[in-house]
């Protein structure tokens, strides 16, 4: 890298800094809203001493740390999130400081991130703990392809503690040139098994209930089963006895009950076909998360940050195999982006807003289910013809 190409990564990871500090002070004035108001909640019975998995609670022990800092402002969970979200991505940048001397792989960067609505709002303004998990997967990305598995598996571990969805990674993560690394597993396992093992102890059987949370309740979102739910079973199209309706209605309930069973046995069938055709753990990860998104039942937009996390880790790894991944899944990024900026804004968008909350999930399933056809047809059939 020649002196200029130095002095430009430098001055972008400065501006980086810069915007950051921009958001968080928005973060600040925007103050505590959205989901974060029910993190107070669960905060606040534990600074009283009382059980804060009484009340509905699917988040991990790691939730209840970050709610101490509120002994010394309300706030101060979601700024101590949203600073550490602003300081992996410089890490981010000094990883690939080789990408960044050019100014399309910067301005991408900052569009696909920092400007990206879906990040302002969820991490920026309604301070959701989502973003803690996407800074714990970035180092955890980091690590591994730095080959420190220990600290890679520590990161990893952390971030599932915090909210249950992330486990599904971590068959991806322990392999190592396609097999199971023993220091990976056994260091996950050594902060994993104690943590939930000492949780239950503490919080007694209301813990477990917390983490089997998303299991039990039903459809959400960006689900096609909750726009087929709404659309059956509520009485906003259809309010009559027939009995085709009716077949349709318990048809609709059955899903959400067999489809954490359902979604299971899909990504397990994936891990073993990436597996088998030896497929890059990067590129596995991505799509498996995507398809998870895709398939199960509560899906919220949230839950995107660390697919498009490791989206942007398959950008910036270089290679015309991940350029073309990247592009292939960037029309979920566009999608999401639309959809936050409508649902965030309903004020404004009205008709169009109330659409998107009650059937986001007839858009969304379709696009996803274009993009790994995509897939399947132009990057994974190449490597298994």
């Amino acid at each position: 890298m020649t002196v200029n190409a130095k002095l430009q990564v430098n001055y972008f990871t400065i501006l980086l800094l810069l915007i950051y500090c921009g958001l968080v002070l928005i973060g600040y004035k925007t103050g505590i809203q959205h989901d974060h108001t029910y993190y107070l909640k669960i905060w606040e019975l534990d600074a009283e001493g009382i059980n804060p998995y009484s009340i509905r609670n699917p988040y991990g022990p790691v939730n209840i740390l970050i709610g101490k800092l509120i002994m010394f402002d309300p706030i101060a969970p979601k700024l101590f999130m949203l600073v550490n979200f602003g300081l992996s991505l410089t890490i981010f940048i000094t990883f690939f400081k080789n990408r960044f001397y050019k100014l399309r792989a910067i301005l991408l960067f900052l569009i696909l991130i920092p400007f990206n609505p879906l990040f302002f709002y969820i991490s920026v303004v309604y301070g959701l703990n989502d973003t803690l998990i996407s800074t714990l997967v970035l180092y955890s990305i980091i690590f591994k392809l730095r080959n420190k598995l220990i600290l890679s598996a520590f990161m990893l571990s952390i971030a599932t503690l915090l909210k249950i969805y992330v486990l599904f990674l971590v068959p991806i993560f322990m392999l190592t040139n396609h097999k199971i690394d023993k220091k990976f597993i056994s260091t996950f396992l050594s902060v994993f098994l104690p943590a939930n093992a000492i949780s239950f102890l503490v919080y007694g059987y209301q813990y477990i209930f917390g983490l089997i949370d998303n299991a039990t309740r039903p459809s959400s979102l960006l689900s096609p089963i909750d726009s087929l739910k709404i659309l059956f079973t509520d009485g906003i199209l259809f309010n009559s006895n027939n009995l085709i309706l009716d077949l349709i209605e318990i048809f609709v309930y059955l899903l959400q009950i067999v489809n954490p069973l359902l979604v299971f046995l899909i990504v397990l069938y994936l891990y073993r076909l990436f597996h088998l055709k030896k497929i890059d753990w990067l590129e596995s990860s991505t799509v498996v998360l995507l398809v998870l998104l895709t398939f199960y039942k509560v899906v919220h937009p949230q839950f995107f940050l660390v697919f498009i996390i490791l989206l942007v880790f398959v950008l910036y790894q270089g290679g015309a195999r991940f350029r073309k991944i990247f592009f292939i899944f960037s029309p979920i990024i566009l999608f999401l982006a639309f959809f936050q900026i409508i649902y965030s804004n309903s004020y404004l968008a009205g008709d169009l807003a109330s659409f998107l909350y009650l059937y986001g999930g007839f858009l969304f399933f379709p696009l996803s289910i274009y993009c790994l056809n995509r897939y399947r047809k132009e990057i994974f059939s190449k490597v298994t013809n």
